[in-house]
């Protein structure tokens, strides 16, 4: 019996379509609309602690400043990346942040958090066939 394929998915809201992907792809996706919610869907106790996780994904798909719709900010991002950055490098799993604010966007290209705009259908387009090829 094949690995189980994990994705964990944290938006502010919804976003109908990205969790029925990985699942047709065979893949059990986990949707989680907090930082809060995410990093304990990760493994990680609630009590401040920026612990190892326990619990681990083969893919990380989140809004750059989850938590702060149109936030001028990537902290969270930064935070989660921070904790699966050597994955991502070694190719063990994939993450990914979405925004649809430019100066987020701007400013995890500067820390190097790997991002994509909302509003770039080919971005949209390349991100779905990097799932497929994964």
């Amino acid at each position: 019996m094949a690995e189980e394929r994990k994705a964990l998915i944290a938006f502010h809201y919804p976003m109908f379509g990205i969790a029925s992907y990985f699942e047709d792809l065979g893949y059990t996706a986990v949707e989680v609309y907090n930082l809060e919610d995410m990093l304990e869907k990760m493994g990680i106790p609630r009590n401040g602690d920026w612990a190892e996780p326990t619990i681990h994904y083969d893919w990380y798909i989140m809004d750059t400043n989850l938590g702060e719709p149109n936030g001028l900010t990537c902290w969270s991002a930064e935070k989660v990346y921070g904790l699966v950055k050597k994955e991502v490098e070694e190719g063990r799993v994939r993450f990914m942040s979405f925004t649809g604010n430019d100066d987020a966007m701007r400013l995890a290209k500067e820390k190097g958090i790997p991002v994509i705009s909302k509003s770039d259908p080919h971005a949209s387009s390349e991100f779905y066939n990097q799932i497929k090829s994964y």
